[in-house]
């Protein structure tokens, strides 16, 4: 049974789907547990995702469609896929005045999104998970042409991906932001501090000896020779292969 959850999607590099294709299903409303949000729900999918443009940012299917926003009509109550739990009785609270200020009726992607940031800034969640609603936020609005919207929001990212390298990290999460950075440096039009950033990364990848890691090494190794192709201020989400 698959689990509602954005993070059930691991790392996968078994052989490739032919398509995403999703279904429905109904969930409980967080801020009302009778009423019934229809929501998308995946129903195939394959490791190829992994390639797709938003990649650059580490930013994958389904997050980067519309189904894979949760979204609550009555209520406009809206999260990542899965992400309805774990909310404290003073959160709903505070979520559903901010709401009921904010809301009204609205359900266009670009008021999701809004909804979405107003949502999340208002829920328990740690700088990991910030940085990551930052990092689709930022590929959606890119999408939707606002590239401005979409620099300001990589520009927060990146200033917190700095500020997290800093302390301790995983090695994974470490490499993974150490890549980000480098790109978001580049499409910022900070070119030599992307240079000495992939110099960095391609020591770390190459003096990494956990076996665990061995294909996200190598992962991230195939992907930073698409780095130096990125173009400063232009589209990052496009495909930088050769």
């Amino acid at each position: 049974m698959l689990k509602r959850s954005i993070f059930a999607l691991s790392l996968a590099f078994s052989p490739w789907c032919l398509a995403t294709t999703w279904g429905t299903t109904k969930v409980p409303d967080p801020l009302d547990e009778k009423e019934l949000c229809e929501v998308g729900e995946p129903a195939s999918y394959g490791s190829y995702i992994y390639s797709w443009p938003g990649k650059y940012e580490q930013v994958f299917w389904p997050l980067t469609e519309e189904n894979g926003i949760w979204f609550c009509e009555k209520s406009g109550f809206t999260a990542f896929i899965g992400d309805f739990d774990g909310i404290s009785a003073p959160e709903k609270e505070t979520i559903a005045s901010y709401l009921a200020e904010n809301y009204k009726g609205e359900s266009a992607i670009r008021d999701k999104l809004k909804l979405l940031a107003g949502v999340y800034a208002l829920r328990k969640k740690d700088e990991d998970f910030r940085n990551l609603v930052l990092r689709v936020l930022a590929y959606w609005y890119e999408d939707l042409g606002e590239s401005e919207q979409a620099g300001l929001l990589r520009k927060e990212a990146l200033d917190g991906i700095l500020k997290a390298l800093k302390g301790k990290l995983s090695e994974q999460k470490r490499l993974e932001y150490m890549y980000v950075a480098c790109n978001y440096h580049r499409h910022l039009g900070e070119v030599e501090e992307s240079d000495v950033c992939i110099e960095k990364l391609k020591t770390e990848l190459a003096l990494s000896k956990n076996e665990g890691l061995k294909d996200f090494v190598s992962y991230i190794s195939d992907l930073l020779t698409e780095t130096p192709q990125i173009k400063s201020g232009s589209k990052l989400n496009v495909d930088y292969r050769d």
